[in-house]
């Protein structure tokens, strides 16, 4: 896992490879670095032989992270938001595993990032019996949301096993009517359509106070106009794929459609491991600022025991 979040840092001959100066920014030299490694990585495994048997996923984790290089553009949103801008993200696969007929091509089929547990476990042989957590589903716990999309992506089938992704599921987002960290959203896709709920972010300075409808919000989206900060209520509705801009919430014209998202909605959150972890303690990202930009203890050491 190689991260392009803040903080920014990277040596500076990989900012100076651009000729154009205005390119020489950390976050091309970021991903100039993440280039040469897995470059590095993909030729120490065609060296060692190892390559016709390896299959490679390259997956983004979330969609642009806004005023800090991140551009969604087209879509609406960034990270902190449901919208297609924070959760649909570029993908790619490649490997000697993969069959030579589907290199080169795309694939529009679904597929969440837990699906790739799945499809590797499949590849290494096991069954997906032998992949349920007993231990966890004796202690009550959800069963594991992943799906083998093995013979998607290797074109043995043109259709996704997945039909719903749960994006955001959180019974606790709401509690307490707060802005947490990602706001009080939530989202899920099923098959065209997506539900988008609750108050969405463009970052994590969200303030207390009222917030405008995304409807009220005039696309098109950029980086400084991104569709977000807002709020959907109870329900926004898009259809996806005729839309994926998310410009048309339907719910006034589908109410029986948004009704069917919102129950939906309702089921996974029902069945969502998603404990309260305690409230938000700001000193945590004040010892950030300190630490010039890393994360360290922030809380007091306990006073030792006298002996």
């Amino acid at each position: 896992s190689l991260s392009l979040s803040p903080s920014r840092q990277v040596p500076a001959e990989y900012t100076q490879r651009y000729s154009n100066a205005s390119l020489r920014t950390n976050i091309n030299g970021m991903s100039t670095f993440l280039d040469e490694s897995i470059g590095n990585i993909t030729q120490a495994l065609k060296t060692a032989g190892l390559w016709d048997n390896t299959f490679v996923v390259f997956s983004a984790d979330n969609g642009g992270y806004l005023g800090n290089g991140g551009d969604s553009t087209p879509l609406r949103g960034g990270k902190f938001s449901s919208f297609q801008g924070g959760t649909r993200v570029i993908s790619l696969a490649t490997g000697g595993l993969l069959p030579a007929a589907v290199h080169g091509t795309q694939n529009d089929g679904y597929i969440h990032i837990a699906d790739w547990y799945a499809t590797f476990a499949h590849l290494a042989g096991l069954s997906d019996e032998q992949i349920v957590d007993k231990r966890a589903a004796a202690a009550g716990l959800p069963p594991l949301d992943s799906l083998n999309v093995w013979p998607l992506v290797s074109g043995q089938n043109s259709t996704s096993p997945r039909t719903v992704i749960a994006l955001d599921v959180n019974p606790n987002a709401t509690s307490d009517g707060r802005v947490g960290y990602f706001g009080t959203g939530e989202a899920l896709i099923s098959g065209d359509f997506k539900i988008v709920t609750g108050i969405q972010l463009k970052g994590v300075d969200a303030h207390p106070g009222k917030y405008i409808h995304c409807d009220a919000q005039q696309p098109p989206w950029t980086p400084q106009n991104p569709g977000v900060e807002c709020t959907c209520l109870e329900g926004c509705l898009y259809n996806i794929r005729a839309d994926p801009t998310e410009q048309h919430n339907l719910a006034s014209t589908m109410p029986q459609k948004l009704k069917e998202l919102q129950d939906l909605l309702a089921a996974h959150r029902a069945g969502v491991y998603a404990p309260y972890r305690g409230d938000v303690d700001m000193r945590a990202c004040e010892q950030v600022v300190k630490n010039g930009g890393f994360w360290g203890p922030w809380l007091p050491s306990p006073p030792l025991a006298k002996a």
